[in-house]
C-alpha cells in the first residue's frame, strides 16, 4: 500500500503499476495522504469496542416515550434527552364511554405525532380491568410511568377511589446508534 505524498509522484505510480503488471492503478476510494491516520483511527475504534463490548451505559432517554390517546395521537410523557433515572410522571385520564370497565395504555417511543407513523415503535400495553360502571368521564385513572437507570420502564395505573389498579415492569431498548461510528465502519468497508 502506498501512502503519503510520495505516491502522488507520477514516476512512482508508473513503477508500481509495472510491478503489478497493470496499466495504472486507481485510488478513487482511497486518499493516500490520510491513509495512516484513518488506519490508526480504525484500529483505535476496534480496540475501544473490545474494551467496552459488554458494557452499555444509559445516561439519557434517546427518544420520547408516551402513550396513545384518543384519535391515535401520541402524547409524550418522557421527553428525549431526559436523564436516567427519570422522575415518575403521573397523568390523570378519564373514561371516554358510558359504563367503560376496561382501559388500555398503549406505550410507544418515537418522534411521530401519531402512533401509526413510521417513526414510532410500539413497546407494550398496560390493561386495567374492573373499572366501576359510570358515565363517560366519571371514572378517573391515574397513570404513572418512569424509567430506571437500567432501562426498565415501570408502569402503574389506578382508578381513583377504588381498589382497581395494575402494574407492569418492562425492559426497553434505550441505545442510540452513533452515526459517526456507523459512517466510519461503512467507509472502511470499501477497503475490505
Amino acid at each position: 500500500m502506498l501512502n503519503s505524498g510520495i505516491c502522488k509522484m507520477p514516476r512512482i505510480r508508473e513503477e508500481v503499476a509495472k510491478l503489478f503488471d497493470r496499466q495504472t492503478f486507481s485510488d478513487k476510494k482511497f486518499n493516500p495522504l490520510n491513509a495512516v491516520a484513518k488506519g490508526a483511527a480504525y484500529l483505535a475504534y476496534l480496540r475501544q469496542i473490545e474494551c467496552v463490548s459488554h458494557k452499555v451505559i444509559y445516561d439519557i432517554v434517546p427518544t420520547p416515550i408516551g402513550i396513545e390517546v384518543e384519535g391515535g395521537k401520541f402524547e409524550i410523557l418522557i421527553e428525549d434527552g431526559e436523564t436516567l433515572p427519570t422522575k415518575g410522571i403521573t397523568k390523570r385520564y378519564y373514561t371516554i364511554y358510558d359504563n367503560q370497565t376496561t382501559i388500555e395504555f398503549n406505550i410507544y417511543k418515537g418522534f411521530g405525532k401519531y402512533v401509526n407513523s413510521y417513526e414510532m415503535e410500539y413497546i407494550t400495553t398496560l390493561r386495567i380491568d374492573g373499572i366501576p360502571n359510570g358515565k363517560a368521564g366519571e371514572q378517573t385513572i391515574d397513570f404513572t410511568i418512569k424509567v430506571n437507570q437500567n432501562g426498565m420502564m415501570e408502569l402503574s395505573a389506578s382508578v381513583v377511589g377504588s381498589d382497581v389498579k395494575g402494574d407492569l415492569i418492562v425492559s426497553i431498548d434505550l441505545s442510540k446508534e452513533n452515526d459517526e461510528i456507523t459512517k466510519l465502519i461503512k467507509h472502511f468497508q470499501t477497503f475490505y
